[in-house]
């Protein structure tokens, strides 16, 4: 592959007197350029396969990328692309009391703040058409360019299933807790009425034993 230039120069009147030339062989950078778009090419297939959610913020907070996977853990569909950025900054995350995430806890803020990488957040995302939220791990990561923040790059793990597991459990644990508690308290309850019982007879016997004996006395005298 090359690049070719020529130009004609003429003399006074306009006839051509002469041509002057250049050829420069682009074949390396074609290559290179061919290899860039391979490489772009693979890292947009892998990108759209990841079954994590993917989303790249610029510096102001500009939507640079994402995936399908975090267009679904978002509750978006591919018209609601323009609102992605808003909704990871502002909108869509709640804690785990389902309150709205305060801006000190967002990651995105804390990357912006802090340059620091957050690992593993969890929080709930709340879709547009779903009340209920989604769990997910949330990383954020800086990306640096000459010292200053040029990227926030976020990786979304879904674990719904596995925290509504973990609650159910939870959930069926403190019943179990109750359960024995109020059967601990019935089996006192019992134990109490059972040694009231126990007295009570004692005593009674004590007393028939001792008007049994009284008139035998005389008796046997």
């Amino acid at each position: 592959w090359v690049r070719e230039r020529a130009e004609i120069i003429r003399g006074v009147s306009g006839e051509p007197l002469t041509a002057l030339g250049t050829v420069q062989d682009l074949t390396e950078r074609r290559r290179g350029e061919q290899a860039l778009r391979e490489s772009e090419a693979r890292y947009r297939d892998l990108l759209q396969d990841m079954p994590v959610g993917v989303v790249v913020l610029g510096a102001d907070c500009s939507l640079v990328d994402y995936n399908a996977a975090a267009l679904e853990i978002l509750g978006l569909s591919a018209e609601d692309v323009r609102e992605v950025d808003a909704r990871v900054r502002h909108q869509a995350f709640v804690d785990e009391s389902l309150r709205p995430l305060s801006v000190g806890r967002n990651p995105v803020n804390r990357v912006i703040v802090t340059r620091n990488p957050v690992r593993n957040q969890l929080i709930g995302v709340l879709a547009k058409s779903s009340p209920t939220p989604r769990w997910v791990l949330v990383s954020a990561d800086p990306v640096l360019a000459e010292g200053d923040l040029s990227q926030v790059r976020l990786t979304f793990i879904d674990i719904t299933d596995k925290k509504l597991a973990e609650d159910e459990l939870a959930h069926y644990r403190e019943h179990l807790e109750e359960l024995v508690k109020t059967r601990t308290a019935e089996l006192e309850s019992a134990k109490s009425v059972a040694e009231s019982a126990n007295l009570a007879k004692s005593t009674f016997l004590a007393n028939m034993s001792h008007e049994i004996r009284t008139p035998l006395n005389a008796i046997i005298g």
